[in-house]
């Protein structure tokens, strides 16, 4: 966002005007030096006249570069919901007590407690991630077409290999439409197992566009063997706790640090689905998100002003230049 742009090329065509503009103003000047001593003066004219033509048609053209926060209101919630549908997830520990369960069955049955909480109308998405991040179900106020999809979740959803949890978290970011009128917000169901490292940058980029990421976290912290999607090879696996705990903190401070004090960032929580309570806690997370008064968004700074004002500056520095008479002439 950093690189500069213009909202209107086609104007930077008439740059090329310039060009035989200057060609004919030097060679009248030196038309008048075969007679007259021609002061510099007009020569400084000449080049501020071309320097004031090119700014003006480059700031019509609309040039903008670097980014500002600005915060833009938003009131309701709007979620979507990224379940990590990797192979480690169907290891049998989803809860205790409820043997045979796997992570990823609890994630559904959190997930199912969560959308009949819900505030009526509260537009939800659904993203399921393994090896990549598809959007399954758009964003929708009907919250039973997002529940009828947790059914058939299943890693076989997905044949990408690997897991790579930041690209879910992206294809969600994209699912909230530009200019979206809700406070929006991502829960991660998840163990946290991810074989491409991207998840740390998701959540940061998220949570400093003013989303706010919760991860949700199921398994138990001891390994367990699962089967890998060849259907052969076992490797370990359990819920990595500590470092969802850790990242969470660190995308928070992370928008914290950003340098902008004050404005409405997203946040960034850990929840360990197995805690007594932690559902309601989640919801009431979302609930108080929602209630948020905006969200920051980072705006391309326009710099046609500053183009035009030197327009300006050389225009009339042009004209203080061309006054008085050449030497020689009475």
């Amino acid at each position: 966002m950093g690189f500069p742009r213009v909202e209107a090329p086609g104007f930077l065509f008439l740059l090329v005007l310039i060009l035989p503009a200057a060609l004919l103003g030097v060679r009248r000047l030196r038309a008048l030096s075969r007679h007259f001593a021609v002061p510099p003066r007009l020569w400084g004219s000449l080049a501020l006249g071309c320097a004031s033509f090119a700014f003006l048609v480059i700031g019509l053209a609309g040039p903008s570069w670097g980014v500002r926060p600005a915060v833009v209101p938003r009131s309701g919630g709007a979620l979507s919901f990224v379940f990590d549908i990797s192979w480690s997830m169907t290891a049998p520990d989803g809860a205790p007590g409820a043997e045979g369960l796997t992570r990823l069955d609890a994630a559904r049955l959190y997930a199912k407690n969560l959308l009949r909480r819900l505030e009526a109308g509260t537009p939800v998405s659904v993203v399921i991630a393994k090896g990549d991040g598809v959007l399954s179900v758009p964003l929708t106020a009907d919250t039973a077409q997002a529940e009828s999809f947790l059914e058939a979740l299943s890693p076989r959803l997905l044949s990408a290999p690997g897991t790579s949890l930041g690209r879910g978290i992206k294809t969600a970011l994209g699912a909230f439409p530009r200019d979206f009128a809700f406070r929006q917000a991502i829960v991660l169901f998840t163990d946290g197992d991810e074989t491409d490292g991207t998840l740390r940058e998701a959540a940061l980029e998220a949570v400093r566009s003013g989303v706010s990421v919760y991860f949700a976290g199921f398994g138990g912290t001891d390994e367990v063997d699962v089967l890998s999607g060849d259907g052969e090879t076992r490797v370990p696996t359990a819920l990595r706790k500590d470092k969802l705990l850790a990242l969470a903190q660190e995308a928070t401070q992370g928008a914290e640090l950003k340098g902008y004090p004050g404005l409405p960032f997203g946040e960034s929580r850990f929840f360990e689905a197995a805690e007594r309570g932690s559902a309601l806690r989640l919801l009431e997370a979302l609930r108080a998100d929602s209630d948020a008064a905006g969200a920051v968004e980072l705006r391309r700074v326009s710099r046609h002003k500053l183009f035009l004002a030197l327009a300006l500056g050389c225009f009339a520095g042009g004209i203080l230049f061309k006054q008085g008479k050449p030497a020689g002439i009475s």
